[in-house]
C-alpha cells in the first residue's frame, strides 16, 4: 500500500530493488561445510544406523562436504571428488564423540591419551638399552 502513495506522487520511471529477505540461520544452512575425515567408517558395520544402504563410507583424510546438519545424530554428506554425487549419512561429530566416550568408558576403544612409549625409548629384557640408530660425532 505505501508503495503504490510513493508510486501516485512520483513523475518518470521507478526502479525497483527487491532484496529476498533471508534468515541467518537459513544463510547458515546454504553456506558449504567441509571437513576432513578422522577416522574411517563403514555404515555396513554400524548397528546404530537407521538404514545401511544409506550410509556413505570413507576412510580417513577423505573430504567430505556436509549438506545438511538438520538431525543432530545422522548428517548427510557427500565425498568431494567422488563420481558419485549421492549424498548418504554420516554419524554427527556430537554423536560419533558421544560413541568414543561411551567406548573407552567400557574398555573397548582405547584411549588416545595413554601413549605407548615407542620402541626405541623401551628397555629390553636384559635391562639394558636397545642399540643406538645414530651417532654423534665432534
Amino acid at each position: 500500500m505505501e508503495l503504490n502513495r510513493y508510486q501516485a506522487q512520483s513523475q518518470g520511471s521507478i526502479t525497483l530493488k527487491i532484496i529476498p529477505a533471508i534468515k541467518e540461520e537459513d544463510r547458515l544452512k546454504d553456506s558449504k561445510v567441509f571437513m576432513r575425515a578422522l577416522f574411517c567408517y563403514n555404515p555396513k558395520e554400524d548397528r546404530a544406523i537407521p538404514c545401511q544402504e544409506a550410509g556413505l563410507p570413507f576412510k580417513r583424510r577423505h573430504i567430505l562436504e556436509v549438506v545438511s546438519q538438520d538431525d543432530p545424530t545422522w548428517w548427510q554428506a557427500k565425498r568431494v571428488g567422488d563420481t558419485n554425487l549421492r549424498a548418504g549419512l554420516i554419524p554427527s561429530k556430537q554423536f560419533q564423540e558421544r560413541r568414543l566416550t561411551y567406548r573407552r568408558s567400557i574398555g573397548t576403544q582405547p584411549n588416545p591419551r595413554t601413549v605407548k612409549k615407542p620402541l626405541y625409548d623401551q628397555t629390553s629384557d636384559k635391562g639394558r638399552h636397545p642399540p643406538k640408530s645414530f651417532s654423534v660425532r665432534r
